[in-house]
């Protein structure tokens, strides 16, 4: 079994670091206030992701580096570049293969149902910042300077999505309790969803 750095302690993080814990895995879950399931084989570090040398110092050793990290949105513009930039040099100076947990802002306005093929021509200011994280990543492993991965879904739903979900404690707590439901955008507007314990797999399976 393996050392692997969970950057990242929210919904995907902390259901990530269980799995590869279950699994034999030493895992280290890394937020910067410390937090995160209390599990057998998990050991929780207080650190910020954008620290590069404290990331790089974490990730020693470990045969994979995933960022689940997910700075507020507003705060995205300013977050993202150095944590990207921190978390992508971690990766590089140890040796672990990166998996990053990305999303569908970085595809063109759909006019069909998205494919993971889709050009990456973002319609939005957060999509493009998403969009040169991943493509700065792909360069440095094209280059052969590190081993990338990225996993993209849909919003997601599951155990441990509350408040940041749209399937979350909005609604499914007051369908189950006879309530009204006000839904964000056309209820009859077909659209995806990932279930958070998917997700988590395919992190660990990539």
């Amino acid at each position: 079994m393996g050392k692997h750095v969970v950057a990242g302690a929210g919904q995907v993080g902390s259901q990530l670091a269980g799995l590869l814990a279950e699994r034999g895995h030493e895992v280290v879950l890394v937020s910067r206030s410390g937090s995160g399931p209390d599990l057998p084989g998990v050991t929780r570090v207080a650190a910020d992701a954008a620290d590069g040398a404290r990331m790089t110092g974490l990730t020693r050793g470990a045969d994979a580096l995933y960022n689940c990290v997910n700075p507020p949105y507003h705060r995205w513009a300013q977050d993202w570049p150095p944590m990207a930039e921190s978390l992508l040099a971690a990766a590089r100076e140890s040796g672990a293969g990166y998996v990053i947990l990305g999303n569908l802002y970085v595809y063109a306005a759909p006019g069909r149902p998205m494919r993971e093929d889709d050009p990456l021509t973002p319609p939005s200011a957060k999509g493009e910042i998403r969009a040169r994280m991943w493509l700065q990543a792909l360069r440095a492993h094209r280059a052969g300077q590190v081993r990338v991965t990225e996993v993209r879904g849909s919003d997601y739903f599951g155990p441990g999505c509350l408040d940041q979900s749209h399937l979350g404690e909005r609604l499914v707590p007051r369908l189950l309790g006879g309530k009204a439901v006000r839904m964000i955008g056309d209820p009859d507007q077909p659209h995806s969803w990932t279930y958070v314990p998917d997700v988590a797999a395919a992190l660990a399976t990539a």
